[in-house]
């Protein structure tokens, strides 16, 4: 069941949840594997931004070899699954166990209890969650795989997505763009589906600098189209190749989330407020320090005001797709 290390997955085949019910239980292999896991957007980026894939991708295991719901596997038979899952030794699952007791289960009495939902969200600080991805389980052999399969669950699985630029993919999973693009070579978990061009007409400052864009920012997409607008080459749309799980699970738990009471409920209606330079000489400086930091410049330094915008698509006339930029946030914060 399990592909060696290093093996390209290829999802040119039929995908193991194709004839999946939700609700129904996971169909496992002949040694009692789950053949995918379901896991939360959220809980993925999280658990890479903290280097703990692997215990989340040990703990999701757990629980779809759980059908009945107890919440709880004997220690002997937690081992067993991760030494076949994993291509692990039994030392190895042993110790998995023991690094992720306390946090997303318990050991006690030779058996092994796994938190719930709730448990994990507030660990991570997590308040609202989308509809979970389905994962094949061979992902799941090699830590780069494994990485791989995690990082892509920000984008859709169709191919009416949203455009996403790798700068926003690395504040979404700790990922940075480079090994993005490698990820997507070597094991082609995301495919590219339309580039995006963004006529840029949020704010005044677009027009500030005439005819030219200036050097510098032209390492940020900026550029002159042919009708002069001040247009910028943003991130791609770009689809998945994992499934689609329930909607039930992400709509209780956020329920359970918004409770009163709860750690996460507190952060329900705020929204993330970026930092720029609000004085006129603002551009100019900001273009000083990166020019004095390097390559570095963009990591250390605020981001630039002209990338404070959102993006909409507008349906022209002979119904092609136009994406415009809006001064006002509409859903996520696109950088």
């Amino acid at each position: 069941m399990s592909a060696p290390v290093g093996t390209t997955l290829s999802f040119a085949e039929t995908p193991p949840w194709a004839t999946w019910c939700p609700g129904a239980p996971i169909p496992t292999d002949e040694h009692g594997v789950p053949r995918f896991i379901r896991v939360l957007p959220q809980f993925a980026g999280e658990a890479l931004k903290v280097r703990e894939q692997h215990l989340l991708a040990a703990w999701l295991l757990l629980r779809a070899a759980d059908p009945a719901g107890s919440g709880q596997l004997s220690l002997v038979a937690a081992a067993r699954l991760l030494k076949q899952s994993r291509g692990v030794g039994w030392r190895q699952a042993r110790r998995i166990l023991q690094r992720g007791a306390g946090s997303y289960w318990r050991i006690g009495r030779g058996r092994v209890f796994y938190v719930r939902n709730r448990t994990v969200a507030d660990r991570f600080g997590i308040n609202r969650v989308s509809r979970e991805r389905l994962i094949d389980s061979r992902s799941l052999v090699a830590p780069s795989a494994l990485r791989a399969a995690f990082s892509t669950t920000v984008y859709a699985t169709d191919d009416s997505g949203v455009p996403l630029t790798r700068r926003h993919v690395a504040a979404l999973t700790g990922v940075c763009p480079a090994t993005q693009r490698r990820y997507e070579n070597t094991y082609g978990n995301a495919s590219k589906v339309a580039e995006v061009h963004v006529r840029l007409t949020h704010r005044e400052q677009a027009g500030r600098h005439g005819g030219e864009v200036p050097e510098e920012l032209g390492d940020f997409g900026f550029y002159r189209g042919k009708s002069g607008d001040l247009m910028r080459r943003h991130g791609d749309i770009r689809r998945s190749h994992h499934g689609l799980g329930a909607r039930g699970s992400a709509r209780r738990l956020n329920r359970e989330l918004r409770l009163p009471g709860s750690p996460a409920s507190k952060a329900c209606g705020e929204r993330p407020v970026r930092t720029y330079f609000p004085q006129p000489d603002g551009t100019t400086r900001w273009l000083r320090a990166k020019r004095a930091l390097g390559k570095q410049g963009t990591r250390a330094v605020a981001y630039h005001p002209m990338l404070d915008y959102s993006v909409v698509c507008r349906v022209g006339r002979r119904g092609q797709r136009v994406w415009q930029s809006v001064a006002e946030p509409k859903g996520v914060d696109i950088v």
